[in-house]
């Protein structure tokens, strides 16, 4: 998870270096791929983590929250980003197309930044586990035709 959430990071930092003056090709194609790729991989993740460990009578339930969660989130932070990057615009003092984008390179920057911080606590409060191990099986009674030890010795 820690990975998928330092790639979409990476993508808004690359993002966060847009000019006004920049091309699809070299500006945006780039990050918006790594961006895309780390966000599918860590919302994957981040729901599996969220339902793990739920009884299965209230799977639909957790699997709400979750969906809930993530779209208010997501409209929270869209609305913190946007006025920022807004207020970052009016704020320039350089002509129209370069303070918009100023605008917007703070907004990415930003969500990296969050973004770096929220892998940093996955990292730190996610807990490793393992499978249970396997039950040993106690070995059975000896079948009359084992007439020798384990040790290669006469068994008596």
């Amino acid at each position: 998870m820690t990975g998928a959430l330092l790639t979409e990071a990476a993508g808004l930092l690359w993002l966060g270096r847009i000019s006004a003056h920049g091309s699809y090709a070299a500006d945006l194609l780039g990050p918006s791929l790594l961006v895309g790729l780390g966000l599918s991989v860590a919302f994957v993740q981040l729901t599996a983590l969220a339902v793990d460990g739920v009884p299965q009578r209230d799977a639909g339930l957790a699997g709400g929250l979750v969906n809930t969660t993530r779209q208010v989130g997501g409209a929270i932070g869209l609305a913190a980003l946007a006025t920022l990057a807004g207020s970052v615009t009016a704020h320039a003092h350089q002509p129209a197309p370069e303070a918009l984008t100023s605008g917007y390179r703070t907004a990415f920057l930003v969500s990296a930044a969050v973004l770096v911080a929220t892998a940093l606590l996955a990292l730190l409060l996610t807990r490793r586990t393992r499978p249970a191990p396997r039950p040993v099986e106690a070995p059975g009674p000896a079948e009359p035709w084992q007439d020798r030890a384990t040790d290669g010795s006469s068994v008596v």
